[in-house]
């Protein structure tokens, strides 16, 4: 018998093992729900990217949900799409919050407004290698003797 069993009459143990499965019932349950919620950003997220503006009823009816279950849904997904990112210091935990999808919206009266924020990034990208290419051709033609 292991040792931690010695402390616990058979009454008490019988309760503990009660509460170990309905403790282990609740996490199955919230890991599902949680894989739900993610199924569901997903096919948010695809829709998102599709349009810059559209009514809320319209994007609830995609999803074969009640307007405010969508509304919900939304919520849901922009909590789950921000998170610390860490800038300085010695905590992990120190930081802004950064939105981590490539979509962004909000919604005003009942029209969702969307904004695709990787487009910015593009646009980043392209210019530095525009500069380091510039930078080449300089170099390249500083070594040309005329």
């Amino acid at each position: 018998m292991p040792r931690h069993d010695l402390f616990f009459r058979p009454a008490q143990q019988a309760a503990l093992s009660v509460k170990f499965i309905f403790m282990t019932m609740y996490m199955h349950l919230v890991f599902l729900d949680e894989v739900q919620q993610q199924q569901q950003i997903s096919v948010m997220r695809s829709y998102l990217k599709l349009y810059t503006t559209m009514p809320m009823e319209k994007m609830a009816t995609f999803q074969e949900m009640s307007e405010t279950d969508f509304r919900n849904a939304l919520l849901c997904f922009k909590h789950k799409m921000r998170n610390i990112t860490w800038t300085k210091g010695t905590s992990g935990l120190q930081g802004d919050f950064q939105s981590d999808s490539e979509v962004d919206f909000f919604i005003d009266r009942n029209m969702i407004h969307i904004a695709d924020t990787k487009v910015a990034q593009r646009y980043g990208d392209f210019f530095i290698r525009q500069i380091h290419k510039l930078e080449e051709v300089n170099r390249t033609l500083s070594k040309v003797k005329v």
